[in-house]
């Protein structure tokens, strides 16, 4: 920086990061396995189905999503 711009000096902060531990699963539904994630840490614990997974079971039961998602969210529990 200094050999580049006419600066004389410079500012620097150093931080740190906080991170969620992170794992993947599968949890058993009534109409099929349904794959996800799983972050928790600092008294938090969050649970997200894959997408693909629920999108495939809605239309192959010709079904709504959330009728997917919910059955996973009782299941998985």
């Amino acid at each position: 920086m200094f050999r580049h711009t006419t600066t004389i000096g410079l500012r620097e902060t150093v931080c740190t990061r906080e991170i969620l531990s992170r794992s993947a699963g599968v949890a058993e539904t009534a109409w099929g396995p349904i794959r996800y994630k799983l972050s928790e840490g600092h008294g938090v614990r969050r649970l997200k189905a894959e997408y693909d997974d629920l999108a495939s079971i809605a239309n192959r039961q010709n079904i709504p999503l959330d009728v997917v998602r919910q059955e996973f969210e009782k299941t998985s529990k």
